[in-house]
């Protein structure tokens, strides 16, 4: 006898499959497949090769490519469901590649990768729960979005600048340790308010 998904389960699938199918092709969408695709150039400009100022460029056009995504998708009405979980999986997965280079210069930049996939392993479901009660994805806070800055801005320094003082890029790191702590916390109780409340609060 075949297995069937449950009744519920497979409303929330086919829910997300027709939502991929219709906003896949995207100009912001393909800018996230881009940014995506620059991970693994990073890491071998990095580790690989040594090229610390060429893998920081990459690293600044993968941040001007996210911007470019945001405005295009604003600007020209493409702002998609799809889109709203794509363009953060990108920063984050890129978030994460950039710090477990680092690792290897600085040990505390492997906590920040802990924090980062415990972070947004719970945001993920969490999201999930929203989207099958609400039917609705919701973008990125202003919150998340002030802790991105700071997490990319550190890691571009660091990457570039590969000799900087240990109190420099401790500091640095400890400022993006605790700019992505808190906007786990804070996420969290936003998506617990959806969760209650059916609505987030104003």
């Amino acid at each position: 006898m075949e297995s069937q998904m449950p009744e519920g389960n497979a409303s929330v699938w086919g829910s997300v499959t027709s939502v991929i199918k219709r906003d896949w092709k995207t100009i912001p969408n393909i800018l996230s497949y881009f940014r995506l695709l620059l991970i693994p150039v990073i890491v071998y400009l990095y580790v690989g090769l040594g090229e610390y100022r060429l893998a920081a460029v990459f690293v600044v056009i993968s941040g001007v490519s996210d911007v470019a995504d945001g405005i295009i998708a604003r600007h020209f009405n493409m702002v998609s469901d799809f889109g709203k979980v794509l363009d953060p999986a990108a920063d984050k997965l890129t978030q994460i590649a950039m710090f477990i280079c680092l690792s290897m210069r600085y040990s505390l930049a492997l906590v920040l990768v802990v924090i980062i996939v415990l972070k947004e392993f719970t945001m993920f479901i969490m999201g999930l729960m929203v989207y099958k009660r609400l039917g609705d994805v919701h973008s990125a806070r202003w919150f998340g979005k002030a802790a991105t800055f700071i997490v990319i801005l550190t890691s571009f320094v660091l990457i570039l600048f590969p000799d900087l003082s240990s109190g420099v890029a401790t500091s640095l790191l400890i400022l993006s340790v605790a700019a992505v702590t808190l906007s786990f916390i804070l996420y969290f109780f936003y998506y617990l308010d959806l969760l209650r409340n059916g609505t987030e609060r104003k």
